[in-house]
C-alpha cells in the first residue's frame, strides 16, 4: 500500500517535491494544504488545495502523513510554519520526512522529522539533521555536521566536516560552511 501523504504549501516548490515524492510509485500524494485563510484556488498543479483545519476530520492521521514545507512566501513565515507543525502534531498526524531516491543519507546519520531531502543531496556519516530541514538538490552535509531545525540548505551548497549549522539559517546555493581545524 502507497504512503499517502499531504504537502502543507503552496509554491511551485511544493509541487516539485510532490513529483519527486510519487516518481519512485510507494507514495501518493493526495493534495496541498493551507490554512483557510490563504487558500485563493481550489486546484493546484491539477491536485486540490485542502483546508489545514479540515485535515484531521477529513483525512484521518492513522491513514494519512503531512509534510510540512520549508518554503517561506508573502503568504507565510517561519513562525507560520512552526506554529502549523505544533498544530499539525496535536490533531495527531505525523510529520512526514522526504528522502529521494537518489539522495544519500549514510547509516550512522541521524535525520529528523518533517526533514525534506531532495534529489542529489547527500548527509555524510556521523552528520546530524534535526527536525524540518529542507535540502535542496545536490546539498552536500558532510561528516559530523550538525545541522539545526527549521535550516534550509540551498542547491549544492556544502557543509564541511563537523560544521555547527545553528537553527533557523539559511545556507544560499553554492555556499561553502566550513569549520577551522
Amino acid at each position: 500500500m502507497k504512503e499517502r501523504i499531504i504537502i502543507y504549501g503552496h509554491t511551485q516548490l511544493a509541487a516539485i517535491v510532490a513529483e519527486y515524492m510519487e516518481r519512485e510509485g510507494t507514495r501518493e500524494v493526495i493534495g496541498f494544504a493551507q490554512h483557510e485563510r490563504f487558500i485563493d484556488k481550489q486546484n493546484m498543479y491539477d491536485r486540490p488545495m485542502l483546508p489545514f483545519e479540515q485535515l484531521a476530520s477529513d483525512y484521518p492521521p492513522a491513514i494519512f502523513q503531512l509534510h510540512v514545507l520549508l518554503d517561506f512566501s508573502n503568504r507565510y513565515d517561519l513562525a507560520h510554519i512552526q506554529q502549523t507543525c505544533a498544530e499539525a502534531k496535536e490533531q495527531g498526524f505525523s510529520l512526514y520526512t522526504f528522502i529521494d531516491q537518489e539522495a544519500f543519507v549514510a547509516e550512522s546519520a541521524v535525520v529528523g522529522d518533517n526533514c525534506c531531502l531532495m534529489r542529489g543531496a547527500q548527509v555524510e556519516p556521523f552528520a546530524h539533521i534535526d527536525s524540518s530541514v529542507l535540502v535542496r538538490p545536490g546539498g552536500h552535509i558532510g561528516p559530523g555536521v550538525r545541522v539545526g531545525a527549521w535550516s534550509r540548505i540551498g542547491i549544492k551548497a556544502l557543509l564541511t566536516d563537523n560544521a555547527q549549522i545553528p537553527p533557523e539559517s539559511t545556507i544560499a546555493a553554492g555556499e561553502i560552511m566550513r569549520t577551522d581545524g
